[in-house]
């Protein structure tokens, strides 16, 4: 069964602890602009890459002992990975991969035999 349509969450935007990153959406979309996005964003020799803008650069900063991801297992179990702890865990599959003959520019890919379950 495919759902085309989700009703709205109708929050009080007064009761939030932060308020939405956009305020009014129609304006935001029709004022669009990737190089908007681009501007915004800390690009090591003019490229984009994620792990930088996702890890690094808040590892790198203030941010390195916040919280950047909880896991939650399948039997309530709980992690909690800071910045940094991201970063260290990113680096040990860099050099791993480094370690196989893994060169800048290489594809790699993950293939699944099964969805555990």
């Amino acid at each position: 069964m495919t759902t085309t349509h989700y009703d709205e969450i109708a929050k009080d935007e007064a009761s939030l602890a932060k308020p939405p990153n956009i305020g009014d959406y129609e304006s935001t979309y029709a004022n669009w602009s990737w190089d908007d996005i681009r501007a915004e964003l800390d690009l090591p020799d003019g490229l984009v890459n994620l792990a930088h803008e996702c890890i690094d650069r808040h590892a790198n900063g203030e941010r390195a002992d916040k919280v950047a991801m909880i896991w939650h297992g399948p039997n309530g179990e709980e992690e909690r990975y800071t910045y940094a702890d991201m970063k260290a865990q990113s680096n040990k599959v860099a050099n791993a991969l480094t370690a196989l003959g893994v060169e800048k520019g290489d594809r790699i890919f993950i293939i699944a035999d099964r969805i555990p379950e």
